[in-house]
């Protein structure tokens, strides 16, 4: 067996198809990538001060009255905070140095629907006759986000 056994750029980029986007093609689409990644930050980030500021703002379900109130939902806010801030760090880490880059958007991807699902759930279905302006409009946000992120999504994929 040979132990000075090296592997060619174009075997490895064989080997790992995923790993990253192509350099040519990446180049091309990193600032709009960059752009709406930017975008995306700014759109969760003034949710996120809505939700401190005004968590009255936000549809809560009528269900179960809970007697913690507001602190529960200020838990909630903070745990998908953390889970925003860590998510968001990994895919901008990789998008700037173009590692793993296809697989972090999916995870992205599942992550921010699967909270955008849990949210539908739990919250807007329950209430839907009592939606306010304010939360439509928290809620046309967040979609706004997610369509983003989608679009990010598809250009990584062609």
């Amino acid at each position: 067996m040979n132990n000075n056994s090296s592997v060619t750029e174009e075997e490895l980029r064989a080997l790992m198809p995923y790993y990253e986007v192509e350099n040519s093609y990446f180049k091309r689409i990193k600032k709009r990538i960059g752009i709406r990644t930017g975008i995306i930050g700014l759109v969760l980030v003034s949710r996120a001060i809505v939700a401190f500021l005004y968590p009255e703002l936000f549809v809560q379900t009528n269900l179960e009255p809970n007697p913690e109130g507001p602190y529960l939902v200020s838990d909630v806010i903070l745990v998908r905070g953390l889970l925003l801030l860590v998510i968001g760090s990994i895919y901008i880490y990789s998008l700037w140095t173009n590692k793993y880059f296809r697989t972090v958007s999916v995870v992205g991807l599942i992550v921010a629907y699967s909270l955008f699902w849990s949210d539908l759930e739990a919250n807007i279905l329950s209430a839907a006759g009592d939606l306010t302006t304010a939360a439509v409009i928290l809620l046309l946000t967040r979609l706004f986000a997610l369509a983003l992120l989608f679009a990010n999504y598809l250009d990584i994929r062609r």
